[in-house]
């Protein structure tokens, strides 16, 4: 099993949520929910991770969705 994300960095993302395997999850854009990315590879969820959870998540297209859904007004 390869820990390079883990080593590296730790998701910075306020939304992302530990799941195991070839998933990514996300806060959902209500509260009584989760969104759930899955990857046909680990490597594309490490490399998912590294860019959009702990390096970038300001240009994840998932973060501005939750960010505008429910946290709009009120200063994130």
């Amino acid at each position: 099993m390869n820990h390079n994300m883990e080593e590296k960095a730790l998701p910075q993302c306020p939304f992302w949520r530990k799941l195991g395997g070839q998933r990514v999850g996300c806060e959902g854009l209500t509260d009584h929910c989760r969104i759930i990315l899955c990857f046909d590879a680990p490597e594309t969820k490490q490399q998912h991770e590294e860019v959009f959870c702990c390096e970038h998540y300001d240009h994840c297209e998932i973060y501005n969705a939750v960010l505008e859904a429910k946290y709009a007004g009120e200063g994130a």
